[in-house]
Order: structure tokens, then C-alpha cells, then sequence
């Protein structure tokens, strides 16, 4: 957590930084007085001010989803509770190097790629991606387009898809000389397909049933060949891992080399 001069600082920011305001003489004397006397920690003090009424409040029109839900980053608040009131809050996750120190210099490496203009704010016909959007906010799409030009994966296996495949693709067109096998899994693409273009089939795949992800694992066998799939899974030639394409939703083309795809 930040490092504050006194109290007072920290209780300033925790208001400004939740609440967007300064929090009042009586709140300042009494949670001042909590965390001095060690009867609340900070953390404590952010719980409280999370678990309030007036943050909920200024909250409830820019939550997508409840906190806790699939979709949500956030936690539920049962989950925040049970974190908080751990003896071992602190501790690092067992069996995980999280590997701070790199990390930050990764996140720092990515000042190089940062610009105002990088992302349309409104949907148009040059990018496929626009930050105006309610599922995938500018500063995720801009990590993802970092992590992208900076690591330039083989492979880019995408396990739910929608804005932020555009993301990918754009990035992909963005860099010269640059044509990884990429690969979406998405149930539901209805949101994907209102992103992609009609010509992105040649680019990238979709695999929309669980059936497709089995007989893509099958069809790993043979690095040198890829093998179109279909969502329906019905096999229309000689061989048993060629299926007919029908549309854009249903295509999708992948090669044993997915095996190692670096994943987002």
C-alpha cells in the first residue's frame, strides 16, 4: 500500500480515491482515532468505506455486473470479508512466485507503446476495437496490446472473445511482418462476430462448442496440416477431421502448434 505521511493523508486519499470527496471532521477524528489506538487496520478502513451504502451508491450505474459475479474483476463481498479478516492476508499465495520486481518492469516496459490515439473511442469502419464499449474498458485493451507487442506470441489462444479479440487483431495488423495462429473459444459470439470483419475468417478461428475444442486437441497430431473445423461437427469429406465451413461463426483453424500458444 502507498506509504502516507501521517493518518490524515491516508484517510484523505482513501475518500478522494473511493468516494470522490474529503472526508468530514467528525470522520477524520473518529477513523484517525481507530487506526492509532490499532483497534483498525487501513485495509480495515478501505473495507468499511467499500462496504458503505454512499460507495455502493455512486457506483451502481457503472457496475457492468454484481461484484462476484462471472464476468466481475471484482470480488464478491463476502470474499473481500473473508481476505480482510485472514490472519495471512499478507501472505503470498502458497506455491506462487508472483515476482513483483519483474513485473513492475514489465508494466514500466510498457510506457514505449503508450498514445492517446492508439484505440477509436467510437465504432468505425478503420479498427475493429472502440474504447466507447461495455465489456472492455481502454486501459485493458491498451495491456493487451503491449503484452502482444511485446512478446509477439507464436500462437494467441483467446478463451472468451469479443472487444478484446479486435484488440488482437488490430494489434496483429499494427506490426510488420507478424501473422501468429490466433484462436478464439467463445460460446456466445454474437458480440465477437458484431467486432470481426467478413475477411477475418483467413486470419483467425472460432471454436464455438466443446465438441470443436475436443477434436481440435485430436486433430494436434499433425503439425504440419491444419485442419478447418466446424461447430457442428459434421464431417462432410473422406477424412474424419475435415469439416465443412460454413460461416464466419463456425470456422476455425488451428495446427499442433496451439499447444504452446501463450494464452491471454
Amino acid at each position: 500500500m502507498t506509504n502516507f505521511n501521517n493518518t490524515l493523508d491516508f484517510l484523505d486519499w482513501a475518500f478522494v480515491a473511493l468516494l470522490k470527496r474529503t472526508p468530514s471532521p467528525q470522520e477524520s477524528q473518529h477513523l484517525e482515532a481507530a487506526i492509532e489506538t490499532q483497534s483498525m487496520t487501513q485495509l480495515q478502513v478501505l473495507a468499511l468505506i467499500i462496504d458503505g451504502q454512499e460507495y455502493r451508491n455512486s457506483n451502481i450505474d457503472n457496475e457492468f455486473v454484481p461484484s462476484g459475479h462471472f464476468y466481475s474483476a471484482v470480488p464478491s463481498l463476502a470474499d473481500r470479508r473473508r481476505v480482510l479478516d485472514s490472519p495471512t492476508q499478507s501472505a503470498p499465495p502458497p506455491g506462487i512466485d508472483l515476482n513483483h520486481t519483474t513485473q513492475v518492469q514489465l508494466l514500466k516496459s510498457f510506457e514505449q507503446y503508450y498514445d492517446d490515439n492508439l484505440f477509436a473511442v467510437e465504432k468505425c469502419s478503420e479498427r475493429r476495437y472502440y474504447s466507447n464499449n461495455p465489456a472492455f474498458s481502454w486501459h485493458d485493451a491498451f495491456v493487451l496490446h503491449a503484452m502482444i507487442k511485446s512478446f509477439k506470441p507464436r500462437s494467441i489462444i483467446e478463451i472468451g472473445c469479443g472487444f478484446s479479440s479486435g484488440v488482437t487483431l488490430d494489434c496483429i495488423e499494427d506490426i510488420d511482418n507478424y501473422t501468429p495462429e490466433v484462436v478464439f473459444i467463445e460460446p456466445f459470439p454474437e458480440t465477437l462476430n458484431s467486432v470481426l470483419y467478413p475477411q477475418d475468417s483467413i486470419l483467425c478461428g472460432l471454436i464455438d462448442t466443446l465438441t470443436s475444442c475436443l477434436r481440435m486437441s485430436a486433430s494436434c497430431s499433425d503439425p504440419d496440416n491444419p485442419v478447418p473445423i466446424n461447430s457442428d461437427s459434421s464431417p462432410v469429406s473422406d477424412r474424419d477431421d475435415e469439416i465443412e465451413t460454413s460461416s464466419l461463426s463456425s470456422f476455425c483453424c488451428v495446427s499442433a502448434r496451439c499447444n504452446t500458444a501463450l494464452s491471454f
